[in-house]
């Protein structure tokens, strides 16, 4: 299982790179072998002591776990 925590920071989400290389990294493990039976996209369940991060809203969630999908991986979203 992998467990992908993402969040805003100052208010900006991850942009388009920072997903393309987070679905290289997928990619990568599973061609090289890797079992990847279940990948979890979730954001901040409670509010951070740091002001500038907080939660991703969940359109978004689902638009990263899709990319997932996407890559014949099962994706569920919390958060």
């Amino acid at each position: 299982m992998i467990q992908s925590l993402f969040l805003t920071w100052r208010g900006v989400g991850p942009d388009h790179d920072e997903i393309e290389a987070w679905c290289g990294r997928l990619r990568d493990l599973v061609a090289g072998g890797g079992r990847v039976d279940l990948v979890q996209v979730y954001t901040v369940s409670r509010p951070p002591a740091d002001k500038t991060i907080g939660a991703l809203p969940p359109d978004h969630l689902e638009a990263i776990a899709a990319r997932a999908r996407a890559l014949g991986l099962r994706a569920e979203v919390f958060g």
